[in-house]
């Protein structure tokens, strides 16, 4: 089944006039033929393993890093859960994945995580908290439009990855993040933002200026990103990132030891950073998290001469998918654990009023706005 299915795919790709209904019916197959097979014989191999004088631990271990949640049907699930405690289920990937159709679903109230991702929402709600962020336009406007200043950093309102990103030192030395290319006049900064848009590199033609953060200390004055993965209270992941002369980055676990956690072509840099995770950033983050009604959420800093300034909310990783299964599986627990405390607050009573001043406050504007704007948003959370 699988060698029909890549005879197939390779003449897909070849004949452009080829329809998609014959590859899809061999990838079914395949899928089912596996999915069946791993049941199946998961179940009964694992059965065999219990009953086997001298398996171990250890050996379960590696027998169940082979399955997800989706191979797992009850009568695997019944044994597993006395000898893996369902380890094998836990995904980050697979959680936030089913908070984003939660999202969709019950509209973006229902995930608070995903209000804050818009840099303007996510600004006024740092602003409530008394957390240091930079000033940031108004409105965004578009790329034949927008004034190219010094001083400032042009941001597309809702890019990922730094793509669309520009910061602007002087008028013959502007840096693209996302490349590392230094820019050396505003001309070039405006024909590479609309080659972004030509391209779809961003979402829409339009750019916030935004305050430039500088921190002397590094080449260029490039500030460099603090990554903090938070779990309502808790971090478990962190990572450090320079942006230029060239890009480097130090992963760590959520005890501070280096740990790359993913499959990136970008390694672990031990030297350009030690052990020097800022105690009081990390304090931060977590207080921060605990301000948000959500299991996850990354909390993004950027350094300065004068502290550290947010530099972001985000939901959803664009990285996420690099984990390796370790680091997802154990990501995942931290998040169903997070979701219990999480559950366990609401229960008590815990008011969040920082974020249900934020809240309301949106909703307020919302009302304020002409109903052919509403019905335009609310068509876009019904898609």
């Amino acid at each position: 089944a699988y060698e029909r299915y890549a005879r197939k795919l390779r003449a897909f790709r070849r004949n452009e006039d080829m329809a998609a209904g014959p590859l899809i019916a061999e990838f079914e197959k395949v899928v089912d033929a596996y999915e069946d097979f791993k049941r199946v014989r998961g179940r009964q191999t694992f059965n065999a393993l219990r009953l086997k004088d001298g398996t171990t631990q250890a050996d379960f271990a590696r027998f169940m890093a082979k399955f997800n949640a989706r191979d797992t049907d009850h009568p695997f699930m019944k044994f597993a859960d006395q000898f893996d405690k369902l380890r094998h289920v836990a995904s980050l990937r697979v959680s936030l994945s089913q908070r984003t159709r939660r999202k969709l679903t019950g509209g973006i109230k229902s995930c608070p995580e995903f209000m804050l991702q818009s840099k303007a929402y996510g600004y006024q709600f740092a602003d409530l908290i008394g957390v240091k962020r930079p000033h940031v336009s108004a409105q965004p406007k578009h790329v034949d439009e927008i004034e190219i200043k010094l001083g400032f950093a042009l941001k597309p309102p809702s890019g990922s990855g730094s793509q669309g990103v520009y910061l602007i030192f002087a008028a013959d030395r502007c840096l693209d993040v996302f490349t590392g290319t230094m820019l050396t006049s505003l001309d070039a900064v405006r024909a590479a933002m609309r080659a972004d848009v030509a391209e779809k590199r961003v979402p829409a033609p339009n750019w916030n200026a935004e305050q430039l953060i500088q921190d002397s200390r590094n080449a260029g004055g490039v500030s460099h990103d603090w990554k903090f993965y938070c779990f309502y209270g808790e971090v478990h992941r962190i990572g450090y990132i320079q942006r230029y002369p060239e890009h480097r980055e130090n992963w760590f676990d959520g005890e501070g030891r280096a740990s790359t956690g993913a499959k990136t072509k970008i390694p672990t840099d031990p030297e350009m950073m030690g052990d020097r995770i800022p105690a009081d950033l990390c304090a931060l983050a977590k207080k921060i998290s605990l301000e948000i009604p959500a299991p996850f959420i990354r909390i993004d800093f950027l350094s300065s001469d004068d502290g550290y300034y947010l530099g972001e909310f985000t939901a959803r990783p664009g990285t996420i998918h690099m984990l390796d299964r370790e680091t997802d599986r154990k990501l995942g627990d931290t998040f169903i654990k997070a979701t219990a405390r999480l559950e366990a607050d609401l229960m008590a009573g815990k008011p969040f009023a920082a974020y249900k001043k934020f809240f309301a406050s949106r909703k307020k504007r919302a009302r304020s706005l002409p109903t052919r704007v509403i019905n335009k948003i609310k068509a876009v959370f019904r898609k």
